[in-house]
């Protein structure tokens, strides 16, 4: 990419610094960590919000006198919903909605862009009851897959070990009475997958904040 022309971002200080006119942003090895687990995960206070991304986008592309077409997503909100992770879910959307602000902005000073908002399909079915737990949502400190990598650990069989499971719970959900039975559902959850346990795992949380959503 550099032999090509283009400034190679690995960071948020860096990307901030770039003026462009070309510009490649590599800020993890794979998928960028969630916006509920940025101040946990390792190194993941270095990636840039998508929000930044935005804007930085938009400043370089709006150099362009024959204009631009400019595509962002909000992807880990699908990978939230996929592992049934409530508050991460959240915070995702939230974390999309000030990307759009940006670009509303930029398309406010600049007469004659067209901003589309669009979805592209739902995950999971979530669905909200006048029961929902909103304060309970909130004790979510972590996204399910960050539960998964911090705190559980597996017996030889693949199986999550509960005093795993009970730790994940009180630490990053605020839930010290994990229920036997609510264990043996994670336990004993045919998929050995990390995807398969983690969205049984976040079947569990859903059914605690009242949740409705498509059981794994």
């Amino acid at each position: 990419a550099r032999k090509q022309g283009y400034q190679v971002a690995t960071n948020a200080g860096e990307l901030a610094g770039i003026q462009g006119p070309k510009i490649l942003g590599l800020f993890n090895s794979s998928y960028l960590n969630y916006t509920l687990d940025r101040s946990l995960a390792p190194g993941a206070e270095n990636e840039p919000s998508l929000e930044a991304m935005t804007a930085k986008a938009l400043e370089i592309l709006a150099q362009d006198p024959e204009g631009f077409f400019l595509l962002v997503e909000g992807g880990r909100i699908d990978h939230s919903c996929h592992n049934l992770s409530p508050n991460s879910m959240v915070e995702e959307v939230v974390a999309f909605d000030q990307a759009v602000k940006q670009a509303h902005a930029f398309a406010q000073e600049h007469p004659g862009t067209l901003l589309l908002v669009v979805n592209d399909h739902d995950t999971m079915g979530f669905t909200v009851g006048e029961e929902l737990d909103v304060a309970g949502i909130k004790k979510q400190r972590a996204s399910v897959e960050f539960m998964l990598r911090s705190c559980f650990k597996a017996d030889p069989e693949g199986n999550p070990l509960p005093e795993g499971i009970r730790k994940a719970f009180a630490d990053h959900a605020g839930i010290t009475d994990l229920t036997d039975s609510e264990i043996s559902r994670i336990r004993d959850f045919p998929g050995k997958k990390p995807a398969e346990i983690g969205a049984v795992t976040g079947a569990v949380l859903c059914s605690r904040f009242r949740l409705w959503c498509m059981p794994p």
